[in-house]
């Protein structure tokens, strides 16, 4: 189930599944969508026609549950830039972000 998508420039979107599992995938069709080419979790994101640029937490195992729950790892902050144009994955040096995602 989604509780929501935003559609991006070059057939991409942010795909919401539940508080954590927060990703950037290229659609398909309307309710079809490929792998995360940025997984989960995302928590900003700014883009362009040539950019979408990311910031996200990796999701980890959480040591209180045992049926495989996943939680941010906190500690480990990644920030990257997806090329339209080149479809690469690449981590820029700075960047300013227009979309905060309050999915905490």
């Amino acid at each position: 189930m989604v509780d929501f998508v935003i559609e991006l420039p070059g057939g991409y979107s942010i795909i919401k599944m539940s508080g954590h599992e927060v990703k950037i995938s290229p659609r398909i069709n309307d309710v079809v969508f490929e792998e995360p080419t940025i997984p989960p979790k995302v928590i900003e994101v700014a883009w362009n026609d040539e950019h979408i640029i990311s910031k996200q937490l990796n999701l980890v195992e959480d040591p209180k549950s045992n049926n495989g729950y996943k939680i941010p790892d906190e500690k480990h902050l990644f920030i990257g830039s997806l090329s339209l144009n080149r479809i690469k994955f690449l981590v820029p040096s700075s960047y300013s972000c227009i979309l905060y995602l309050n999915v905490c």
